[in-house]
């Protein structure tokens, strides 16, 4: 990674510069950066970590090599291709980046649900979510069967909530200006 992504540690009691509007209202916000790892909780809720869904393959990697060229810890989630998913991990981590695997079926509720909780309370807030996890039923809509049909929602739009409803507030709660992507694809 280049040496400007590097983390580095929280200056408390510092501000950052304001547009000027806003510094004639008297406003400023506290600058930060971060130490990794975490020095305390507070940190927890800086880190500049990414969530990506489906990023064991195509255009899920390659969101998670860019997004860990740029200096983000990445969260590397996958359903089954744990080996794909052990690549993408290798790959980030032979570049001098920061990732590790984070395995659930963003279809599932409860599970989604329970991973992504115990991820936030020990490693803290993600900064980004990128829901890019989809499936396609290889038949046309009329051949489609109802289990096929319930795979493909259960994946392509239900992840979307049963990824973020746990990790949203946490997200707010930082006042870090994080951002949320979602992604489809005719191909799955």
């Amino acid at each position: 990674l280049p040496e400007t992504s590097k983390i580095c540690t929280v200056q408390k009691n510092t501000t950052a510069a304001v547009p000027s509007e806003a510094r004639d209202r008297g406003q400023s916000r506290p600058m930060t950066t971060i130490l990794y790892p975490p020095q305390s909780v507070e940190d927890l809720y800086l880190a500049q970590r990414v969530l990506v869904t489906g990023a064991s393959r195509g255009i899920g990697r390659a969101i998670a090599l860019e997004l860990a060229s740029q200096g983000y810890e990445i969260a590397i989630n996958f359903q089954t291709r744990e080996a794909d998913a052990e690549a993408t991990l290798a790959f980030i981590s032979s570049a001098g980046g920061k990732a590790r695997l984070l395995p659930f079926d963003v279809g599932h509720r409860e599970e989604a649900e329970a991973t992504l909780l115990e991820d936030v309370e020990k490693n803290g807030a993600f900064h980004g979510v990128i829901c890019n996890a989809g499936i396609h039923a290889d038949a046309a809509f009329p051949a489609m069967n109802p289990d096929q049909w319930d795979r493909v929602l259960g994946t392509n739009l239900d992840g979307f909530y049963n990824v973020l409803r746990p990790l949203i507030m946490p997200m707010i709660k930082t006042r870090s200006g994080g951002r949320i992507v979602n992604i489809t694809s005719a191909s799955g």
